[in-house]
């Protein structure tokens, strides 16, 4: 079995956030799914949110709320996949979180 181990300097992400927000004219959007790549969702958000970052895309329903939870309460989080469990989403509702839409029968549900 091969041991990986990936290496992100916190410099270079820092130093390609400013780049990108000095050359893009719109909102950025960090997609945080898989726990940040595996990176710690919390410590990558916290580390794009000092730099001015303020939406966040996850896949996952928990890592949502577990932006939520943890005083990420501002930020603008999408929620990458539609959800169909009603307390699940009435909870995700409450935290102002955005929902994706896959069918029309599925935004009915979002609009209860």
């Amino acid at each position: 079995m091969d041991n990986k181990m990936l290496v992100v300097s916190k410099n270079e992400l820092v130093n390609n956030i400013q780049i990108l927000k000095k050359e893009m004219k719109t909102k950025i959007i960090a997609v945080l799914k898989g726990d940040g790549y595996g990176l710690s969702l919390l410590s990558m958000a916290e580390i794009l949110k000092n730099e001015g970052i303020d939406f966040f895309a996850v896949s996952e329903y928990s890592e949502a709320i577990k932006l939520r939870e943890n005083g990420f309460l501002k930020e603008d989080i999408l929620l990458l996949t539609p959800q169909f469990d009603d307390e699940i989403i009435n909870k995700l509702i409450d935290l102002n979180i955005t929902l994706t839409v896959d069918s029309y029968e599925n935004g009915k549900k979002y609009s209860l």
